[in-house]
């Protein structure tokens, strides 16, 4: 049975995948695989390229900043408050567009995300990632990359 969890703004366990500042605030296994929720801080510019979740929907709450969205071929630009949902196989990425920090909440029902950026951040502390596996190991978390 899943247990209550407050989680206080100085708690969670922050990771560095990709060089990104990401605090996992509820991880899969908290919540019987029920959903990943992560505080992802993103640098002007920075953001993940075009990709999709089969068998995951993703949502994202933007805090802090201005994202441009890619969302199924269209452009869009979202800021604080905003909410956005993403259902299986929606093609997205996003980055920010803004001159300092932004931040948002990212939901993945199920959970999976934190385990993928969890693999990646270790995998980048111990010296094991090799790039050259990234679509491999983007797949095992039900990432995917579509072709052009």
């Amino acid at each position: 049975m899943t247990n209550a969890k407050i989680v206080h703004p100085d708690e969670g366990e922050i990771i560095h995948p990709f060089g990104l500042h990401m605090n996992v605030l509820l991880s899969g296994q908290e919540s019987e695989n029920a959903t990943s929720i992560i505080l992802a801080t993103h640098k002007p510019g920075e953001g993940p390229p075009p990709h999709f979740h089969a068998g995951q929907d993703e949502c994202f709450f933007v805090l802090e900043g201005e994202y441009e969205l890619f969302v199924a071929g269209q452009t869009h630009r979202a800021g604080p408050g905003t909410l956005v949902f993403l259902p299986r196989n929606t093609v997205h990425g996003f980055r920010n567009i803004g001159p300092g920090d932004a931040r948002m909440l990212d939901w993945s029902l199920p959970a999976g995300q934190d385990r993928y950026f969890r693999t990646v951040h270790a995998q980048q502390t111990d010296g094991s990632f090799n790039p050259e596996n990234m679509g491999e190991l983007s797949r095992q978390f039900d990432t995917y990359f579509p072709t052009r």
